[in-house]
């Protein structure tokens, strides 16, 4: 892709779901909520959507919501779906809903008069052709606004789709300099937005899932010591896998289920509080509930208490947050230029997320 550094001024998701605008959040290249960022979408009807300047985007009797999800709703006639919006049902929610979608869409349309990078998470080898087939007129959507806007297609994970063979020129580039995309202060800027946000507050582990946060916060915060987990589910998993990568030591795991404990998780026994209260020096712990976190705390602090000369780091995902937000300016970018090179590392799931700037 050729870029300098004052080519682009903004970066805009166009799906085709979540794992894409987390990517670009987690990278400093998202700065405002898009319609398209928390949606499942098809890319012609993301296509004709820009094409006709989001004019019958949300309407009322397009909308219905999934009999088997009422939480859930889909837009007809795009079959878009969405995920995220319904707080009690979709009449309740549905003037809330449209103005949310209303304002995200004037930004979209607003940003796009600017250079602006697109980027699209391809979903299968259905869209592979459609991009094939239609390269001209993706051409015309993405340019209409500004003739210097361009796409980004981003392969799926999965390792399914043979897009190599499709092309006679590449389709995906794997070697985007995000430092050519966006300059670096605006990256910055955007990832204070991030660490600051309701996005990684929802959702706190969701910052482990990418590499430059995965790795600078592993070695400056949690190397050089033994660890205990808290929680032996996807979150202690993802926290274990992290340690390991980076070689730290994990001393054992810990579970407040009774059903868990004695039995063997990557190769050590799971024991309770009681078993290594005195022992365990540092403590990691992998709970997404927060009010359950709250209470191990607690309890690990009354027993430090009654234990003469323990004394228990303890840490857990928003701690390590917080220490993230509170880096300098240079020591993130620091940490974003170690991947300045790759491509945006896409999650293979998406978790719940609600947010607007």
């Amino acid at each position: 892709m050729e870029a300098n550094t004052s080519s682009f001024t903004h970066c805009i998701s166009l799906g085709c779901a979540c794992r894409m605008g987390w990517s670009m959040a987690a990278y400093g290249l998202r700065s405002f909520s898009s319609p398209f960022d928390w949606i499942v979408s098809p890319l012609g009807a993301v296509l004709r959507t820009i094409e006709n300047g989001f004019s019958d985007f949300m309407k009322h009797e397009n909308l219905c919501p999934v009999p088997e999800n009422p939480a859930v709703f889909r837009d007809t006639k795009y079959d878009f779906v969405f995920v995220h919006d319904i707080q009690e049902s979709l009449e309740a929610d549905y003037e809330d809903i449209r103005r949310k979608y209303a304002r995200r869409a004037s930004w979209f349309l607003e940003a796009a008069k600017e250079p602006t990078v697109f980027f699209r998470y391809v979903r299968d080898n259905e869209e592979i052709r459609y991009i094939q087939e239609n390269r001209s007129y993706i051409e015309s959507v993405i340019k209409k606004l500004n003739p210097r806007n361009k796409i980004i297609f981003f392969p799926p994970s999965t390792g399914n789709v043979n897009y190599l063979s499709a092309f006679s020129t590449p389709l995906f580039d794997d070697k985007v300099s995000f430092d050519a995309v966006l300059p670096p202060g605006k990256r910055l800027q955007n990832i204070r937005f991030f660490l600051d946000s309701k996005l990684l507050n929802d959702n706190p582990t969701i910052s482990l899932i990418f590499p430059p946060f995965r790795d600078y916060a592993a070695g400056k915060f949690l190397a050089g010591k033994s660890w205990f987990i808290w929680g032996t589910g996807r979150h202690g998993d993802r926290i274990k896998t992290l340690l390991q990568e980076q070689g730290i030591r994990i001393e054992g795991f810990i579970d407040s289920a009774p059903e868990k404990q004695g039995k063997e998780f990557c190769g050590k026994t799971i024991c309770s509080w009681d078993d290594v209260a005195g022992e365990a020096r540092n403590l990691f712990i992998a709970i997404m509930d927060k009010e359950a976190r709250e209470h191990i705390k607690a309890l690990v602090r009354a027993s430090d208490m009654r234990s003469p000369g323990a004394g228990t780091e303890i840490y857990d995902m928003e701690d390590l947050n917080k220490q993230l937000a509170g880096l300098s300016d240079s020591e993130i970018l620091a940490m974003l230029s170690k991947d300045s090179g790759k491509h945006p590392g896409v999650p293979a799931a998406s978790p719940p997320a609600s947010l607007e700037k």
